[in-house]
């Protein structure tokens, strides 16, 4: 689904698609979430800035082997302390999936998207452990009945995704 900020180079993520994500969010956070919009929506859109930053954040960090990086650039970017606002905002997404009114893919995809940021960090049974969950087809989130049809938007794209995720990390590939 963000399979085009993978090729995103970390410069461009980190001059201006992350401080547009952490401007968003401050946006939806200073508002009330029951005067946010047409009085729905926020939790969607706030876990949705969390998802996007935290696959933003896992680039940084981890740069895509397909990433055009500039040789000459020196970013100084601090691995360890991204890889943790990465955690975090993967995290958020899913603790706070039973306020999610529509856009239930967003508990899908942040675990999708920490278990392919374990794998990054070589932590192999977590990383598994998120993508089973997904591949499982079990409700992850917990208000699953505002979900029409009994699936979520994306579904099957995620499947496909997480199905060759599961089969990298079996072969020893990065994600």
């Amino acid at each position: 689904m963000f399979s085009s900020l993978n090729h995103t180079p970390r410069r461009v993520l980190l001059s201006k698609t992350i401080p547009l994500i952490e401007e968003s969010l401050k946006s939806i956070e200073s508002s009330d979430p029951s005067n946010y919009g047409n009085g729905t929506g926020y939790w969607d859109d706030l876990c949705l800035g969390k998802l996007l930053l935290g696959v933003c954040l896992r680039y940084v960090a981890y740069p895509d082997p397909q990433a055009v990086e500039d040789p000459s650039e020196d970013l100084k970017i601090d691995v360890e302390a991204t890889r943790k606002k990465a955690f975090e905002a993967l995290k958020f997404v899913y603790s706070n999936g039973t306020k999610i009114e529509l856009d239930h893919y967003l508990v899908y995809c942040a675990h999708y998207e920490l278990g392919k940021l374990y794998a990054r960090t070589g932590d192999i049974t977590k990383a598994r452990h998120e993508l089973e969950l997904v591949a499982s087809g079990k409700p992850l989130e917990v208000n699953a009945s505002g979900r029409k049809g009994g699936k979520y938007s994306l579904e099957n794209a995620l499947h496909v995704r997480t199905h060759a995720a599961l089969e990298a990390l079996d072969s020893g590939d990065l994600l």
